[in-house]
C-alpha cells in the first residue's frame, strides 16, 4: 500500500495530508479507464484527448501560483494522489500539492495521476475532470477544457 510509505506517512501525522476513502479513489480510476488509452496501455492517448503540458516548475510562491492559475485544478482547494485501484488516496491542499507531486509518487512506477477535491465541513466533492497524468520525471499533463493559453 503506498500510503504506508514513510514519505506519506509523515504528510499524514503532520497534516500536510489526509487519507481520501477507497471508493473515491476508484470512481476517479474508472472515469480515467473510460478515456482513450495508448496503443501501449503505457498512459493515455493525448493525440485523442485534449491536454496541455506543463513541466513542473522548480520554484515556488509566486511563480507556482500563476502557473497553476492555468489549469482546472487550481478551482479546487485540494488535490488527490491516485495511486491504484483498492488503494485509499491521499489528498493535501492544492499548492502542496503541486510542489510535491514528485516526492508523493516516489516508489510508484509508471503514469500516475492527480485529481481535484474540494472539502466542505467532512464532506468530499471530488472534480474528477479536473485531473492530470504524471509521467514520472517532470511532466504533468491536465485535461484541456477551460485553459486561459
Amino acid at each position: 500500500m503506498y500510503i504506508s510509505d514513510g514519505h506519506i506517512q509523515e504528510w499524514l501525522s503532520m497534516g500536510s495530508a489526509i487519507e481520501i476513502p477507497i471508493k473515491i479513489g476508484d470512481r476517479f480510476g474508472r472515469f480515467v479507464e473510460g478515456l482513450p488509452w495508448s496503443a501501449n496501455g503505457n498512459g493515455l492517448d493525448w493525440t485523442r484527448i485534449d491536454g496541455l503540458r506543463k513541466e513542473l516548475p522548480s520554484s515556488s510562491g509566486e511563480f507556482l501560483c500563476e502557473w497553476l492559475s492555468k489549469t482546472n485544478i487550481c478551482k479546487d482547494s485540494h488535490v488527490v494522489f491516485w495511486f491504484s485501484f483498492g488503494e485509499p488516496c491521499i489528498a493535501c491542499e492544492t499548492k502542496f500539492s503541486i510542489s510535491n507531486v514528485d516526492q508523493a509518487f516516489w516508489k510508484a512506477p509508471g503514469r500516475r495521476y492527480i485529481f481535484g477535491l474540494n472539502i466542505i465541513g467532512s464532506e468530499f466533492f471530488p472534480e474528477y475532470s479536473h485531473f492530470a497524468e504524471y509521467d514520472g520525471a517532470n511532466d504533468l499533463i491536465f485535461l484541456d477544457t477551460n485553459f486561459k493559453k
